[in-house]
């Protein structure tokens, strides 16, 4: 575990979060399901910092941990401490590969091709050493262990960053600047974090979602208005932005139709402002169609926007514009995905629950039947550590290394070798157990593998 790439570890907590106690991970964490470390409640805010986990060296995949240098809760598995707002720390020397399948339209699977594929392969030219990915509606970022970003796939709205509007980028290309450390893809636009805590946004922005103030597209990375230098967490939705600060601020901008701002108002901003309620103890957070979901450090879920399909997990058909918890509440959730019409979010005990639109069987319930509550998949189990969505399917990732899809399966977006769709979680194509990073796009998926 040394030379453990902190590439991400720049963005840093402020005052606030940092002045609470340090606590010590063998007295702090109780054993819980399936050998997980859970955080014992005398101390869900604070754990330790990276320099303890590195001294612990090797420990069990299913191992979690909340570090106050990452911000967000990290999860053991296979060698790397995986993030759960999708950012991975690994050893500098990693082999790893960038594996993607699925529709390729637009060259999204950066293989220099547009041919669809149903099994993982390799990015064109197989460079190695990448650490995180987010997929966007047809376009892909993903950053490097050097802190490099790069960007494939669809581009005339300016989401590569490269200075054109190129309909079709069919290889990885590097936007400028190496300190990239938190990328989040939205449908037709980009956001990144960079290790000094600056914001930057680019690409379409119809509805204000790069923060700028103004409805102005950019092919270039620009920072959002008032942006500071503390951010550290962000997501892009449909034509809207969600990002945490160290401070454990959470802001939104861009369009508000459904209350997906979470402001008390339907007003669409061009730039970015705190939800309703406030607070200082946000950790994660997903931005979807018109629904955001976030954890706080304290374990709770909180959604808010439309309750399309029954999105927001209370069961009712009334959307809401501020943050509302689901209806079975609890305190040990650590991450959540939300993309079109479904979510899906990880507790700390390894299971996995979903809920909403199940008309392709991608809650995982063996049935095309909708729930408007939290529920698990079908065979349950207790070591799931990541999982992230599609419009119509799902993916996630156990800390066995194992990588699991379902839901519809067009253009072979499962990756199990078929076009078949189905309704609970199955394998991809026999690639092992190493495992450890996915993000699902419009229909098609990207992964990393710590073995390449």
């Amino acid at each position: 575990m040394s030379n453990l790439c902190q590439t991400c570890l720049e963005p840093r907590l402020n005052s606030a979060l940092c002045a609470l106690s340090s606590a010590n991970p063998a007295s702090d964490f109780v054993l819980g399901a399936a050998g997980v470390k859970m955080l014992c409640a005398s101390h869900a805010r604070s754990v330790c910092n990276f320099t303890d986990l590195i001294e612990l060296g090797a420990v069990a995949s299913g191992t979690l941990m909340f570090v106050q240098d990452v911000g967000v809760p990290v999860i053991y598995n296979n060698g790397r401490w995986l993030g759960m707002d999708g950012r991975v720390f690994t050893n500098s020397n990693s082999v790893s590969l960038m594996w993607t399948w699925g529709c390729n339209s637009f060259g999204v699977l950066g293989d220099s091709s547009i041919v669809h594929r149903s099994s993982p392969g390799t990015t064109a030219g197989g460079a190695t050493g990448w650490c995180q990915a987010s997929a966007g509606q047809q376009f892909v970022g993903a950053i490097k262990n050097d802190s490099s970003l790069w960007i494939w796939g669809r581009g005339d709205s300016g989401q590569i960053g490269n200075a054109t509007t190129t309909a079709s980028q069919l290889t990885p290309t590097a936007t400028n600047g190496t300190t990239w450390c938190k990328f989040g893809a939205g449908s037709d636009f980009s956001a990144a974090v960079k290790t000094d805590g600056t914001l930057w946004t680019w690409g379409s922005n119809y509805c204000g979602q790069l923060g700028t103030n103004n409805r102005n597209n950019r092919s270039l990375p620009g920072t959002t208005v008032g942006c500071g230098t503390t951010w550290c967490d962000v997501s892009g939705g449909n034509l809207h932005t969600a990002a945490v600060k160290t401070d454990g601020t959470l802001w939104t901008w861009g369009r508000n139709t459904c209350g997906q701002l979470g402001d008390n108002t339907v007003v669409p901003r061009s730039s970015p402002t705190t939800t309703i309620g406030g607070g200082r103890s946000w950790c994660q957070v997903s931005s979807g169609y018109c629904l955001t979901a976030a954890v706080k450090i304290d374990g709770t879920l909180w959604t808010w926007g439309s309750s399309l399909c029954g999105i927001l997990g209370n069961c009712t058909t009334v959307s809401r514009c501020s943050p509302g918890q689901t209806s079975s509440g609890g305190t040990t959730w650590c991450q959540v995905s939300v993309r079109q019409q479904h979510v899906g979010a990880v507790k700390t005990d390894g299971t996995l629950w979903t809920w909403g639109n199940n008309f392709n069987g991608q809650l995982g319930t063996n049935t095309a039947t909708n729930r408007c509550s939290p529920g698990t998949t079908v065979g349950g189990g207790t070591t799931w550590c990541q999982i992230s969505l599609g419009s119509t399917q799902t993916t996630a990732v156990k800390t066995d290394g194992t990588l699991w899809t379902w839901g519809l399966n067009t253009c072979g977006r499962l990756g199990d070798g078929t076009v078949a769709t189905r309704s609970s979680p199955g394998q991809t194509c026999g690639l092992g157990t190493t495992w450890c990073e996915v993000s699902v796009g419009l229909g098609h998926i990207s992964a990393v593998k710590t073995d390449g």
